[in-house]
């Protein structure tokens, strides 16, 4: 066997000294990497905001079942207007728009935990001229990262609401002017701790009723 022979490197590291790829090639991968995620980012952005444009969805007779079957909170009925599920200053941008002209709008919402019960809060005021009867809405919930939360049984990031609700003996009088704050139980709800609501219908104690479009 001649040893004077140079040995020839691995066919994995020729030309590369102690087997080492140049630092080009590092650069080169990183680059390429960190142009894709930009590049995914933007795409992504895109994306959410051609959806985010049309902000609202309308409640569908296959949705009202899907969300409501399994004795599941009160959920918005079919043609009901509801949001798509946005972060929170973008649902309270878009909230704050639907509801200028209201004759009853909600000023702030939130959900509270009790010994194991969990109560959904909404302050109301009557900005309209009648005595109001009765109110019904949609709420909205949102975590702690100002994420939309699941409200109802089905995942769902809505649930709706009314005053008075069923069964309760004292009838509801609201003046013009006046605040309500509009309590409710729910048992589905998972992280959520802050809502934001409008509200879609106004009985008037005249029998006239207002409703959202």
């Amino acid at each position: 066997m001649n040893t004077d022979d140079p040995q020839r490197p691995s066919h994995a590291t020729e030309g590369y000294p102690s087997g080492r790829r140049p630092g080009w090639m590092v650069v080169l991968a990183l680059g390429t990497l960190v142009i894709g995620l930009v590049v995914g980012y933007f795409v992504g952005r895109f994306s959410l905001d051609r959806e985010w444009r049309k902000p609202t969805v309308r409640i569908t007779k296959e949705n009202y079942e899907e969300a409501s079957r399994d004795d599941a909170d009160p959920t918005p009925a079919v043609d009901s207007v509801v949001m798509r599920p946005m972060p929170l200053r973008r649902t309270r941008d878009t909230v704050q728009e639907r509801i200028a002209g209201d004759p009853v709008a909600p000023l702030v919402g939130s959900i509270g935990r009790n010994d194991g019960e969990v109560e959904m809060h909404l302050t109301v005021q009557n900005r309209g001229t009648c005595d109001v009867a009765k109110i019904e809405g949609i709420a909205y919930g949102f975590d702690a990262y100002n994420r939309p939360a699941k409200m109802n049984r089905h995942g769902e990031h809505y649930v709706a609401f009314t005053a008075p609700l069923p069964g309760d003996r004292e009838p509801l009088r609201l003046r013009p002017d006046e605040k309500l704050v509009i309590s409710e139980k729910l048992r589905y709800v998972d992280d959520a701790s802050l809502a934001l609501a409008e509200v879609t219908r106004v009985t008037c104690a005249d029998g006239s009723v207002w409703k959202k479009p």
